[in-house]
């Protein structure tokens, strides 16, 4: 029986478990080894690249970052309720062929994380090399939430149009 060789490096608030025998390498990050801020960000990137621009995929993909009862800024101008959230996406996504780009800018203070990127915005069934790339500021507030492995958004607030310099395309 082989032993395996393990050597925990600790980079950033990251533990980095890299086992030489088995070549296999792992990212550790539990809540008693890393901030809640350095937990949040890593999350969001995580997220980030997950993302899948199908609406069914999309939904699937927001149950896993967004509590239950989430408060969401980001379509029309009252919040909504996650569910309610979801269901305006719908439009969206029956209208448009969305993609998200990277995360440009990311920091974190306390439980929120604020981000921007670009959005790029696509008609469905009309010219589709028509596409408005839109920048988008994001802030998310992160809290543990009995239940849910990670850390969950609790409230976003998205900011598009002249606060971040372009016109937000209204299906």
């Amino acid at each position: 029986m082989k032993k395996l060789l393990a050597k925990a490096i600790f980079t950033g608030g990251l533990a980095l478990v890299v086992m030489i025998a088995g070549m296999s390498t792992s990212c550790v990050s539990t809540k008693s080894n890393v901030s809640f801020e350095e937990r949040i960000r890593t999350r969001m990137y995580q997220v980030w690249d997950e993302w899948k621009p199908g609406y069914d995929d999309w939904l699937k993909w927001s149950n896993t970052l967004y509590a239950p009862d989430a408060t969401i800024e980001a379509i029309g101008s009252e919040p909504q309720l996650f569910k309610d959230y979801q269901k305006s996406m719908k439009l969206y996504r029956d209208s448009f062929d969305m993609d998200m780009g990277p995360i440009e800018t990311c920091s974190v203070e306390s439980n929120v994380v604020h981000i921007t990127y670009k959005m790029y915005m696509t008609p469905k069934g009309q010219n589709s090399s028509t596409t408005s790339v839109i920048p988008v500021t994001e802030y998310n507030t992160f809290k543990e939430i009995p239940g849910f492995e990670y850390p969950m958004v609790v409230h976003l607030k998205l900011i598009t149009g002249e606060e971040s310099g372009a016109a937000f395309v209204h299906p």
